[in-house]
């Protein structure tokens, strides 16, 4: 996001996978992350680190059984990596927290540790899916083409030019768009969910949903990072009117500041994003930090991410976890039990918003009123795609071939262009 204007409100992002049959085929291609000052307090430190690492959240609801579902792939990168970079030393395993009061204790999800603060319910009983098949046989070996592509505005965005507003979280589910449309009003901005359907035009879907990033969860369900409630919440897609359903609404016994972006693995692991610029004057949490929600409710924060962290993705295979925030983008390997590693900045990019990847595994990342390509090595694309305001991006389409960008107050419209590689609907 650009200017004290953006950064009066949360964003989504990213972009990213379901469940992916397409095997990332790069190398980690990222340098050591920075000082304590720039992971936005998800640092450990033994002075702090007092109490409990993770916090208890009953059942993710939606979700399959805690553990890592049968992958299809090793986890290991194909050993291409990008010119000058460095691996940091000592990653953890990313299940430890800082703060208040957890510690760096590199166990997995699923071990007994610390304190059990909060309490979620599970709200449903149907079984996980597992992987979804994605990507079409034959396009992890694509090779992008962006020479020449523009991005046009699409037509019938009811959006009033007269004030100031923020399109955000695209996701395709069902042959439409479905975005956040945030209106700048001081506070908590007031958001509402927008239906963009192709030959049909836009209509109002949900008028008070308080939503930045949304996303499908690995049972096809509308699922959103709620800024007014502090909430990862679930959305019934037959009936909008329909009351919403918590997944997790706290750490440690406190509602998260202002949850921004979200993306879940194929077996039901949630990461989100959780910065404060939706949160009350006084954020609940004291830390900016991103967020692991085991398919058992576990909840603990993520490692070495940007200040402020804002967009989140998961690559192609599922291996490793993107994070952006206002000082840049880090990568962090994720375990097969789902544990987060340590964040390894990536080298070229100087902050980002809403991220997705394709079924080839590049990585497409808004900054700087443009999208910016990273392929699997993570080395960018000479190419970008214009896009003022940009703020995020998703695929859709019939082949998922389109790449959808949405913006902010530059003006306010959503942006299309076609691709030649298929990508992930959020």
């Amino acid at each position: 996001m650009r200017g004290e204007l953006a950064r009066r409100i949360a964003r989504s992002g990213l972009a990213a996978v379901l469940a992916a049959a397409c095997t990332r085929q790069g190398g980690e291609a990222t340098t050591a992350m920075g000082s304590a000052s720039e992971s936005g307090g998800a640092t450990s430190s033994s002075s702090e680190a007092t109490g409990g690492d993770a916090s208890t959240a009953g059942s993710l609801t939606g979700s399959s059984t805690a553990g890592a579902a049968s992958r299809g792939t090793t986890g290991t990168t194909s050993g291409r990596t990008s010119a000058a970079t460095t691996t940091i030393e000592g990653t953890s395993t990313g299940d430890s927290a800082t703060g208040d009061g957890a510690t760096g204790s590199g166990t997995t999800a699923g071990s007994p540790r610390g304190t059990t603060s909060d309490t979620h319910s599970d709200t449903s009983d149907e079984p996980g899916t597992g992987r979804v098949e994605l990507c079409p046989p034959g396009s992890a070996t694509l090779r992008l083409d962006l020479k020449g592509k523009v991005a046009d505005p699409i037509a019938g965005i009811p959006i009033d030019p007269n004030a100031g507003h923020n399109l955000e979280g695209p996701v395709w589910l069902d042959g439409s768009l479905f975005l956040s449309h945030i209106r700048f009003a001081g506070g908590i901005d007031p958001a509402q969910i927008l239906k963009y359907t192709p030959g049909q035009g836009t209509e109002l879907w949900l008028a008070d949903a308080g939503t930045n990033g949304l996303v499908i969860d690995p049972k096809g369900r509308l699922v959103g990072a709620q800024q007014k409630t502090g909430a990862i919440v679930v959305f019934d897609k037959y009936d909008p009117k329909a009351a919403p359903v918590p997944l997790v609404e706290t750490y440690l016994g406190a509602r998260f500041n202002s949850p921004n972006d979200l993306t879940f693995r194929s077996d039901g692991h949630l990461y989100f994003t959780d910065p404060a610029w939706q949160a009350a004057s006084v954020p609940p949490q004291a830390e900016k930090r991103a967020y692991h929600v085991t398919p058992a409710g576990r909840v603990s924060p993520i490692m070495g991410h940007p200040a402020d962290p804002n967009g989140i993705t998961i690559s192609a295979d599922e291996t490793a976890l993107f994070i952006t925030g206002t000082n840049g983008l880090t990568r962090h390997a994720v375990a097969s039990d789902g544990t987060v590693g340590m964040g390894k900045r990536v080298d070229g990019v100087a902050d980002g918003d809403g991220m997705v990847v394709d079924c080839a595994g590049n990585l497409y990342v808004t900054s700087n009123s443009s999208v910016l390509v990273l392929d699997p090595t993570l080395t960018p694309y000479p190419d970008r795609i214009a896009a003022p305001g940009a703020t995020n991006v998703a695929f859709g389409g019939p082949n998922r071939t389109t790449l959808f960008i949405t913006s902010l107050s530059e003006p306010e419209v959503v942006r299309s262009v076609e691709l030649n590689v298929p990508g992930f609907p959020y």
